[in-house]
């Protein structure tokens, strides 16, 4: 279902900030003002997600649905915070995310979810209309093995830590008439990968990715053939921001000029399509 209703996203936790009243923190929350209703993408790291609404006065208790882009602790680690203060109706993401992560230097960075968001938990595991026009799009096609970010990073497979291929990482598509809107949490797959399946599946131009584009420990010459493919999509804007580093930012923004741009803490994003 396509709806033609205003939309608005806004940033709620993100590395930066221009706005003394709100608190950065590493990690990344969206909230997404949708047909008079509140959706999550994402949760920050901690409580200051829930800090942060207050401060903008946003309706906190209005929150319904949250999507988990991957189970990485930056992104999910303020999920008990916004279950203790909203009337959620339904959690989302892969559920590959709820197998343990960890670094390199064995400290554990997944996710964890209380009985009582378990009881709200629905895996996703197929392309997923949670929402009238919002997508959950998973199984990201890697066709670009340049753009696969693991860093050093494990998943727990029954005795043994292998490396982690993000296989629980989705996006998220918001649908207009003859448009589309991208989140993406931190393209470990690739963002260009990202784009690929989205733009398979819908075939409809883009007018915005944003979220991050992980692609601050990305070797230079790999960077910037990435950059260049991303140039070359049918996107109208970037807004890049938390792991896409910013090398990759002034490198993008140099090439694709006003296309791009940065989303800290407290940016607003109006979508009227």
């Amino acid at each position: 279902m396509i709806t033609e209703n205003p939309m608005e996203l806004i940033v709620l936790v993100e590395n930066t900030t221009f706005i003394s009243s709100l608190c950065a923190r590493h990690g990344l929350a969206l909230l997404l003002h949708h047909k008079g209703g509140w959706v999550l993408f994402d949760t920050g790291s901690d409580q200051t997600i829930v800090e942060n609404m207050q401060s903008l006065s946003l309706p906190l208790h209005e929150v319904s649905h949250v999507v988990i882009s991957h189970g990485h602790y930056d992104h999910a680690g303020g999920l008990e915070s916004v279950f203790s203060h909203a009337s959620l109706q339904g959690i989302y993401a892969h559920p590959d995310a709820l197998i343990p992560k960890y670094r390199q230097d064995g400290s554990f960075i997944g996710m964890r979810l209380s009985p009582g968001m378990q009881k709200l938990f629905t895996p996703i595991t197929t392309v997923t209309e949670i929402l009238p026009s919002v997508w959950v799009i998973p199984d990201i096609r890697v066709v670009h093995a340049d753009d696969l970010h693991t860093d050093g990073l494990f998943v727990q497979k029954d005795t043994t830590r292998e490396i982690d291929n993000f296989e629980d990482e989705v996006c998220v598509v918001l649908e207009h008439a003859d448009s589309l809107t991208v989140y993406t949490g931190c393209a470990h797959r690739g963002i260009t990968n990202t784009i690929e399946t989205v733009l398979a599946r819908f075939s409809k131009p883009i007018d915005l990715v944003i979220g991050g584009f992980h692609l601050r420990h990305t070797a230079f010459e790999i960077r910037q053939e990435i950059i260049k493919r991303l140039s070359s999509y049918p996107v109208a804007k970037f807004m890049v921001c938390h792991c896409t580093g910013l090398d990759a930012y002034s490198e993008m923004k140099a090439l694709m000029g006003d296309r791009v741009s940065y989303a800290s803490t407290g940016t607003r994003i109006h979508l009227a399509f």
